[in-house]
């Protein structure tokens, strides 16, 4: 599977964040017009900051460099956002707005607090 620069930033145009368009799962979950990435096929979740994670399932040309990068857009990251699962997630300062205000549906207040995600500088 040939990952390119062009099918990464088309991902991302159709509203696809940076890390999941950088994800040889994503890619291998899409390739013949399913709906999600190969790991969400098989049940297994996986997802950012948003989700409460830190990509726990992420495959690709970012691995080990993952903090490097805002997660949505790809900018160089100046915080990092930790999931429950323990890795750091990168996010520019544009986004990290995004992430203090996010919250799930089923939850209240927004679960992005001191105790459940922290926001680094």
């Amino acid at each position: 599977m040939s990952l390119t620069a062009e099918k990464v930033a088309n991902a991302m145009a159709n509203g696809v964040g940076f890390v999941c368009a950088n994800c040889t799962k994503y890619w291998r979950g899409t390739a013949d017009g399913g709906d999600k990435c190969e790991a969400a096929q098989g049940g297994v979740e996986c997802g950012g900051p948003l989700m409460g994670l830190g990509f726990p399932e992420y495959e690709g040309p970012l691995a080990g460099y993952v903090m490097n990068f805002c997660f949505v857009c790809g900018d160089r990251s100046r915080y990092g956002a930790r999931g429950k699962c323990g890795n750091l997630v990168g996010v520019c300062g544009e986004h990290t707005d995004v992430i203090k205000s996010f919250s799930r549906p089923s939850e209240r207040p927004s679960f992005v607090t001191g105790k459940s995600l922290k926001i680094l500088e």
